[in-house]
């Protein structure tokens, strides 16, 4: 099927056989020049070729008017604020300003794109919006109304000195220069071409309809629109745009019977359940058409990306082979390790305060690929994060760094100067030269033109605060150097014409390809959903003639059956994720092309939908379910034999799979700092203070040696209490850890619970108990249970109450009673339920006992165990039960020692699994729980 480039060359060839050299033809786009001169050669016929340019070039000429960046415009914008509205506008930084001059900028250029006459305009949207705050009472408006009022009523006036501004400097934005140059056209007495065509145009604005009218009405233009009769049926928005130029000037080519009509054409529909799928399947299409990519069939096959972010994903899905990828849209500066540089040393330096720079931002700096090649250091990341965390290091001074580092090269980084915008753009700029004249960027071309592009997109930053002084601070420039990168594209080097394609929606105008796989069909997308930021409302939108969302969806449905008009295959895929972009359904194009393009024409449609296996996923390996394998099982003898702790013991019985993640395989949570204290170190700060306060009355191990603890010294430490949380808490305040907020609050529980300790100590003393300090932070074991399994663990504190022998465990967290209790018989289900802390409780008693046993006369009790609760109110120990008894007998530790030998032969069989817990309450706090497959949904 001809395509349409190949038309209009074949016409203009016709029409102009000889002489060229008079004609000029027009795009939309510039991507189109380079197609349609593969046209004229494709013709056989040797003649010059005529002038070509994209319509932004043509309104260049005509009205000789420079247009200049959003950024330069958001400045003169906000001087523009700063003299209409003085010391007390609404906005008084940049930095405010930005977001409402954006809107600002926005509806000017459109009102300007559609001759729309301004003061008139806003005339009208003044009116409109003292119509809503208008009171039915009469009542006086508030100073707020006044001001939103005078806002409104001033939109003109920011508008004209805008324009008088930028047209005595010879620059303009977008719609403005369009503008001029449909008023200057008119004044032309000559126009210096004998044709002029312009070619694939479809939506117009008005200031296009004026330009491209006055050369038709001088009768060297034309209007050539690609389309389609069925285009012109008056229901299809696909047509809204022809139906209203074909009256006036437009020539609709082919003239003919519908397109859709000739021909085979296939359409399959296809739903992918997660929105990366798509680009799976493109490559899974790929790879099962080897045909599609060979020479000389490339060029034909077009992979449209209605959603641009997915290019990256696309590209990695593709299969490996001998072919070439075409990309229009050029490469995302923002997806460049350069820019992701320069964003984490911005936030380094806006992150930063008196006190240093943020430990995440530090990290974040030196795990930079550029950084670590930079200064030679593998695995600078974990060494890092080790010495943040060994120091307990939320805030550090630039100093510090460098000595960690033992290298100056980054003395420019963590500098000691003042931190100011001028300083951050030089020590980027010096950032960018190091890494260009150390080579590492020579095999990574990408890459090396993004440091090209970085250093212009600094220098342009620079230029706008040296002319205009507004970037007040690192935040501000934070949000400008954001905007420029997000727009700034690295431009990719090589030959268009050839090679699979791979574009974006506008790209594809003018251009025909025989299979076509478009993705993200999905409503939302494709129409675009109709939410727009405008200070213009709807219904003022419609009468002054601007556009509306109808118009752009009109748009959006010619680029789409377009795309589809002389495509033998198209492949339309969505999303059906309801999370992805967009609402998880197919979009109305797709509906439409099922329930009323193709039973008109008799085109077949076939519906696929993707096997999310082909995504990846957890496998039942060794891995996610804790099946021994000999791997496992080496690392379970080597944990058995240096000892396991009653601690391990907890943790296995409260979730055999956790243990396996955490023990077995050594898989931690992130070890993130954080600036609130954790509960792990709120727990250490709170036994090393019990311990410090006790340790005056340690026995060390020795009941019976009448040194108890007494009241005075509980009181005396009552009263220091506060000494000696200064002394502990101190160091964790230390590095930019502030004691106030939710730090203040833990430090001041922290010291109720200790307080409530001694006091209940206190009383129980008062009233005739003697306690007696055995041991404090007690290493117990390590004791042989069986061939090659040791056990050994350390005790809070072992103390002789009233006598008895009791091992306590200190607790900061919640404690259940029935955590603590055992019952032998079995329940109604049939089992007999171990509780994990009384397991882990009977642990230390029984190596109490057997290190008892071994070290002077053999023990014969009685004996208990305990946990103290410190979060509890009424703070007092819990001792753990054996059916109802706390005393713990020699009867009782010999059948426990046979019940703990059957735990570690469960623990090392080889042909027990690590199952997961069956109960929800662990889940919910597990450190694993992000990715064990057994998770509670």
């Amino acid at each position: 099927m001809e395509s349409f480039l190949h038309q209009v060359a074949r016409r203009m060839a016709d029409a102009h056989p000889r002489d060229t050299d008079g004609v000029l033809v027009v795009f939309n786009n510039r991507r189109s020049l380079r197609f349609f001169q593969r046209q004229f050669a494709s013709m056989g016929r040797t003649m010059f070729l005529p002038r070509m340019m994209a319509i932004d070039d043509l309104v260049a000429e005509l009205g000789g008017l420079k247009v200049v960046p959003n950024e330069f415009l958001l400045f003169e914008l906000y001087s523009i604020h700063i003299e209409i509205e003085g010391e007390h506008r609404k906005y008084q930084t940049f930095d405010e300003f930005i977001s409402f001059g954006e809107l600002m900028m926005s509806d000017f250029s459109e009102l300007d794109q559609y001759c729309v006459d301004a003061r008139d305009l806003f005339g009208n949207l003044g009116e409109l919006k003292a119509i809503g705050e208008w009171d039915i009472e009469g009542s006086e408006l508030t100073p707020f109304q006044r001001d939103y009022l005078h806002f409104y009523r001033s939109l003109y006036e920011y508008y004209r000195r805008l324009h008088e501004r930028l047209l005595s400097q010879g620059k303009a934005y977008s719609g403005m220069a369009y503008r001029h140059a449909a008023s200057s056209l008119p004044e032309v007495e000559e126009i210096p071409w004998k044709a002029v065509y312009f070619v694939g145009f479809n939506a117009l604005s008005e200031c296009e309809r004026r330009i491209i009218g006055e050369y038709v009405r001088r009768g060297v233009g034309h209007l050539l629109t690609d389309g389609d009769t069925y285009f012109l049926q008056a229901e299809q928005e696909a047509g809204h745009f022809m139906r209203k130029h074909a009256a006036e000037m437009a020539e609709t080519m082919p003239s003919g019977p519908s397109l859709f009509s000739q021909g085979k054409r296939i359409v399959t529909v296809v739903d992918c359940p997660e929105n990366v799928l798509q680009c799976k399947y493109v490559g899974q299409l790929l790879t099962d058409h080897p045909e599609w990519l060979a020479r000389g069939e490339q060029e034909s096959t077009a992979v449209v990306l209605a959603d641009e972010s997915l290019m990256l994903p696309c590209l990695s899905a593709l299969p490996e082979g001998d072919y070439s990828v075409n990309i229009s849209m050029g490469f995302a500066f923002s997806d460049t390790g350069m820019h992701l540089l320069a964003s984490r040393l911005l936030a380094l330096w806006r992150g930063a305060d008196g006190r240093g720079y943020y430990h995440s931002d530090i990290l974040s700096v030196l795990s930079d690929r550029y950084i670590g090649r930079l200064l030679g250091v593998k695995d600078l990341r974990r060494r890092t994060q080790r010495f943040l965390r060994e120091g307990n290091i939320i805030r550090c001074p630039g100093s510090e760094i460098q000595t960690f580092l033992g290298d100056n090269r980054l003395a420019d980084i963590f500098t000691g100067e003042s931190l100011t915008v001028g300083s951050w753009l030089g020590m980027m700029r010096r950032t960018v030269a190091a890494i260009v004249e150390s080579k590492m960027l020579e095999t990574n071309k990408k890459e090396l033109q993004a440091a090209g592009s970085l250093v212009e997109v600094l220098d342009y930053m620079a230029e706008l605060q040296e002319t205009y002084g507004y970037i007040a601070d690192l935040a501000t420039l934070e949000k400008i150097y954001l905007r420029i990168a997000q727009r700034h594209q690295i431009s990719l080097i090589g030959e268009p014409l050839s090679g699979l394609q791979m574009m974006g929606m506008l790209e594809t105008r003018n251009l025909d390809f025989s299979r076509v796989v478009l993705l993200s069909v999905g409503e939302g997308i494709l129409p675009a959903s109709r939410s727009a930021s405008s200070l213009i409302p709807f219904q003022l939108k419609h009468d002054f003639g601007l556009p509306t969302y109808q118009e752009k969806d009109a748009v959006y449905a010619y680029n789409f059956y377009h795309l589809l008009l002389r495509a033998e295959e198209v492949y339309l895929v969505y999303s059906s994720e309801s999370e992805a972009l967009g609402k998880g359904e197919p979009s109305r194009f797709i509906r439409q092309v099922c329930s009323e393009l193709a039973p008109r024409f008799g085109i077949e449609v076939r519906h696929v939908v993707v096997n999310n296996n082909a995504q990846p996923h957890i496998t039942h390996s060794s891995s996610s379910t804790g099946t021994k394998d000999t791997e496992v099982m080496q690392r379970l003898t080597a944990l058995a034999q240096n000892g396991f702790s009653p601690t391990v013991f907890d943790d296995y019985i409260e979730c055999p799979l956790r243990y396996y993640y955490t023990r077995v395989l050594g898989i931690s949570s992130d070890d993130a700092l954080e600036e609130d204290l954790d509960a792990s170190q709120l727990g250490t700060a709170i036994h090393n203070v019990l311990h410090d306060i006790y340790a005056p009355y340690d026995n060390d191990g020795q009941p019976g040696s009448h040194r108890q603890v007494d009241v005075e010294g509980l009181r005396r430490a009552l009263d220091e209490l506060p000494q000696y949380m200064q002394r502990e808490f101190g160091t964790l305040f230390l590095h930019g850890r502030a004691t106030e907020g939710r730090n203040h609050y833990l430090h001041s529980v922290a010291e109720a619970q200790l307080r409530r300790v001694l006091q209940k100590e206190i009383a129980l003393l008062s009233s005739g108990h003697t306690l007696e300090i055995v041991g404090l932070e007690k290493s117990l074991g390590p004791i042989v249970l069986d061939e090659g399994i040791c056990l050994k663990g350390k005790a809070d504190r072992i103390d002789c109450f009233d006598g008895r022998l009791r091992i306590i465990d200190y607790k900061t967290g919640r404690l259940d009673d029935k955590e603590i209790a055992y019952n032998s018989s079995p329940n109604r289900s049939g089992e007999v339920v171990v509780p994990g802390k009384w397991f882990q409780l009977m642990c230390y008693a029984l190596l109490f006992s057997e290190e008892r046993n071994t070290i002077s006369e053999p023990f014969n009790g009685p004996l208990q165990a305990g946990i103290y609760p410190l979060r509890h109110l009424q703070s007092d120990v819990r001792l753990a039960s054996w059916d109802g008894s706390t005393d713990i007998t020699p009867a009782m530790l010999a059948e426990f020692r046979a019940m703990l030998t059957d735990r570690c032969h469960e623990l090392m069989s080889p042909v027990v699994p690590f199952r997961p817990t069956t109960k929800k309450e662990p889940c919910r706090h597990c450190d694993v729980r992000a990715f064990c497959p057994h998770r509670p949904h």
